[in-house]
């Protein structure tokens, strides 16, 4: 019973992974830029989080900064949709 109860889980966790690797990436936009303050640092951070969430093999990360406050966000239309 123990080795047939074994065999089945070994077989949803294989399976799992195969439907996984088939599986299309999900696709990330990742808004980084300035914020309110000094605290965070959004240029170290942001390739640690690309990295981390693509090292998964589950998501395509495309990053796309905000422009700095001072300059104004009228031209600032970033595309969601982003597909290629």
């Amino acid at each position: 019973m123990k080795r047939m109860a074994l065999a089945v889980i070994s077989s949803i966790v294989l399976f799992a992974n195969v439907a996984h690797a088939a599986a299309a990436p999900i696709r990330v936009l990742l808004l980084d830029g300035e914020s309110g303050g000094p605290w965070h640092n959004w240029k170290l951070t942001t390739p640690i989080l690309k990295l981390e969430l693509e090292e998964t093999g589950l998501f395509e990360v495309t990053v796309l900064s905000a422009p700095a406050s001072s300059t104004g966000f009228s031209g600032f239309k970033p595309v969601f949709s982003h597909s290629k």
